[in-house]
């Protein structure tokens, strides 16, 4: 499928496919099992924004810590978020005045809506008896934990655990490029974890997941036997 769509301020370009698949595995006089599968996947794309715009910010989290925006040339609704700036070498880069990780500009790290889906649905028969479930999933797009920064900052998540013995031992390069490494102290602990709110992809996740949606059980009543009742399943 493709779909065209035009905003207010610009336009969204769709493609993508969906499969379904039913089947009967088993089937027998007293026993049946039904199975129906599908997925489906869509490429999202902006188009093109208002003249003289090339991104718009939708939404952002408190403080900027993460931004949804909508680019030109990129899905709807990207996650945008600042980092701990690396060198071609993957070491981190310190400001040696500060000690701290220099921070990048935001840049785009993931989707926020999922780009594949699927859904898978059992349905199990034995005489009047049925039992059915779906399980429903979404897969490729990322979410920002608002709570995981503020959990961080007061020394409650595990990433703040090293250095809380003997100091933290940092290591890399400073902005010049030569070999950088410095201790913080115990005491100076709380402040630097605290900087970590700056760095938004380190609370950034897999969105992906699949889940047990729906569960039925039924049974069938002898329909004669209630005729003056006009009820017929439970």
């Amino acid at each position: 499928f493709r779909s065209n769509v035009i905003l207010n301020v610009g336009e969204m370009d769709n493609k993508g496919i969906e499969v379904q698949i039913n089947g009967t595995p088993i089937k027998s006089s007293k026993f049946s099992w039904n199975v129906n599968y599908n997925i489906a996947y869509n490429d999202n794309k902006v188009v093109r924004l208002a003249p003289g715009l090339s991104t718009i910010q939708l939404a952002a989290t408190v403080n900027n810590y993460g931004l949804l925006n909508n680019t030109e040339g990129m899905s709807f609704g990207t996650i945008y978020a600042t980092q701990m700036q690396k060198n071609a070498n993957g070491q981190v880069v310190f400001n040696s005045t500060t000690n701290l990780p220099v921070a990048t500009p935001y840049v785009p790290l993931g989707k926020s809506v999922a780009p594949v889906t699927m859904g898978l649905t059992n349905e199990f028969r034995y005489k009047r008896f049925s039992l059915s479930f779906l399980l429903d999933g979404k897969f490729g797009n990322k979410v920002f934990s608002e709570m995981e920064v503020y959990a961080t900052r007061l020394g409650l998540t595990k990433m703040t655990l090293p250095g809380r013995e003997n100091g933290l031992v940092l290591n890399g390069v400073d902005q010049s490029g030569n070999p950088y490494t410095h201790t913080v102290p115990v005491s100076g602990l709380r402040t630097y974890y605290d900087n970590y709110k700056i760095y938004s992809d380190l609370f950034l996740h897999d969105g992906s997941f699949v889940n047990l949606r729906q569960v039925i059980l039924s049974y069938n009543l002898p329909a004669l036997n209630l005729k003056a009742l006009h009820i017929q399943s439970a």
